[in-house]
């Protein structure tokens, strides 16, 4: 699973970079993985608590870091037109709407431009946490309902993969219709679907209906693979066949290899929490692996950004290749940090009061070098309001 997960952060930042193209296959697989993890841990551990909790203990200094990042980038740079999407973006990261925001104040997700802002990327970030919310609210309706039975998927694997067909209908219905390729790429129903039906399948772990679903993973492989394989030779990119074809069969090509590459069986409870389960070893040499993936995600829109061949005056493939190393360096180093915090109730009382404070004075910052904080005073009209509103019967003074 880690190997998968790393193939889908390579494809997803390379096309950021521009590259190289795969960007929507890549944000489906990074979905997945987090959404089959995501069921997993919460159906063994019995608790709505164990996946989100370990999700907010590993992604909190890579958002820190980032948003640093993006401060250091706005300090650098003297002149910007994208300041709301910036000050919108960071926000967003805090609420859970990031794919909402870029919807609706761009910049475009189907067009050549990829780094426009510095958090554009962050859009997966909000459709997981939208399909993490979804259920979480489905398991603990569930679990107080119906009993969980021995041999059998847990109560929530049912009304997970219901809503996600429904969810699927409901794609399948906009992708014929009128919907704009910007919407439809960062949709969070579509998209949301590859994150929960990833967790459905997590949560059915090694039940029958769970071997069923690996089962028939192979032939959605192969079918989901030769859809996008003859789209690649034949379509053109931003035809409707591209984007509208392209979404569906990525969401379940995406699918299809987690479960594909889903250890069989899984690990006991214990490793399932603390390490993402997998058959691979979780760290390198004192690394952990999948909290590097997790800091590469929320780091390299903006180290991408302060290291751009505009701003290092570097050929443009030596500047991304200079970025990418400085981001795997940065990335490194966050994941080093996370993994050395302790986890002491103490240490998590400490962080609980110090850390909300100073993403508060993260924000403030962010919110002032982008002009939120400033406005205009009082000035005289010009010649030409002051016609204006004379014709108009509004004489001023």
């Amino acid at each position: 699973m880690l190997g998968l997960a790393g193939g889908g952060m390579a494809a997803f930042v390379l096309f950021r970079a521009g590259i190289a193209p795969g960007g929507q296959v890549g944000a489906d697989v990074l979905l997945a993985c987090a959404g089959w993890w995501f069921g997993l841990t919460m159906v063994a551990t019995g608790s709505v608590r164990a996946p989100w909790g370990e999700a907010l203990h590993r992604v909190w200094p890579a958002v820190l870091a980032a948003l640093a990042a993006v401060i250091l980038w706005l300090v650098s740079t003297p002149q910007n037109g994208q300041d709301r999407v910036v000050r919108g973006a960071a926000l967003a990261v805090f609420g859970g709407y990031g794919n909402w925001h870029l919807i609706s104040v761009g910049p475009t997700e189907a067009g050549p431009t990829h780094l426009v802002s510095p958090l554009q990327s962050l859009w997966p970030f909000a459709v997981a946490v939208q399909g993490a919310l979804v259920f979480t609210v489905l398991f603990a309706v569930v679990t107080r309902v119906a009993k969980v039975r021995r041999g059998r998927p847990h109560p929530v694997v049912l009304p997970a993969l219901v809503v996600s067909a429904l969810v699927l209908v409901w794609g399948v219905v906009v992708v014929f219709g009128s919907s704009s390729p910007d919407r439809l790429v960062a949709d969070s129903r579509i998209r949301g679907l590859t994150f929960l039906v990833a967790a459905a399948i997590g949560a059915a772990g090694t039940s029958p209906l769970g071997r069923l679903i690996r089962a028939l993973s192979g032939n959605v492989t192969l079918l989901a693979g030769a859809v996008l394989v003859i789209m690649a030779l034949f379509a053109k990119p931003g035809s409707a066949a591209w984007t509208d074809g392209g979404t569906l069969a990525s969401v379940l090509f995406a699918v299809a290899l987690v479960v594909a590459a889903a250890p069989w069986p899984p690990r006991p409870v214990g490793d399932v929490v603390g390490d993402v389960v997998g058959d691979e070893p979780a760290g390198l040499a004192g690394v952990d692996l999948w909290g590097v993936l997790v800091a590469v995600f929320f780091l390299h829109g903006p180290v991408l950004a302060l290291l751009a061949p505009v701003r290092t005056h570097l050929p443009w493939l030596l500047a991304r290749l200079v970025g990418l190393a400085f981001l795997a360096a940065v990335s490194v180093g966050v994941s080093v940090l996370t993994a050395r915090m302790s986890r002491s109730p103490e240490a998590a009382e400490r962080r609980r009061v110090l850390v909300p404070p100073v993403f508060v004075v993260t924000m403030v910052a962010i919110f002032s070098l982008t002009g939120a904080f400033h406005w205009e005073g009082p000035r005289p009209l010009t010649p030409k309001e002051s016609k204006t509103r004379s014709s108009e019967g509004n004489e001023p003074g």
